[in-house]
């Protein structure tokens, strides 16, 4: 397989993975765009400082949270490996390993399909 079709299909594949979830967190919250207006409407009535929050205010602090989580991850994994005393036998490492992955690959996931809703409440917000 050549190098572009290789990325080509990790792509497609990240993408439909997105589109899956997406779909599926439809069906059990609904339309992202009125579960953040609601989410916005909760945030307003339990500010502390009284201040109005809007859909795309949510969003954002999601997709903010995401990118925090992920860096975070990324950071205690890369700092993992990097230690020569980890006290991990070969199993457990694996296991780390593949735990590890799959919470940057869930953190990026979830990012990818905020930066979508968010541009997707900042259009529908736009136009009313």
């Amino acid at each position: 397989m050549s190098k572009q079709k290789s990325v080509n299909t990790i792509t497609a594949k990240l993408l439909t993975e997105c589109l899956e979830i997406h779909s599926e967190r439809h069906v059990r919250y609904g339309p992202s765009e009125i579960n953040f207006a609601d989410i916005a409407k909760i945030a307003t009535r339990v500010s502390l400082q009284c201040k109005k929050f809007t859909a795309l205010d949510v969003v954002t602090v999601m997709l903010a949270t995401k990118e925090a989580r992920y860096k975070h991850q990324y950071k205690l994994w890369q700092d993992f490996l990097e230690e020569d005393d980890n006290d991990l036998d070969e199993d457990e490492g694996e296991e780390a390993e593949v735990y590890s992955e799959k919470v940057l690959h869930d953190s990026l996931i979830d990012w990818i399909n905020y930066l979508a809703i968010m541009e997707n409440v900042r259009i529908l917000t736009q136009n009313t």
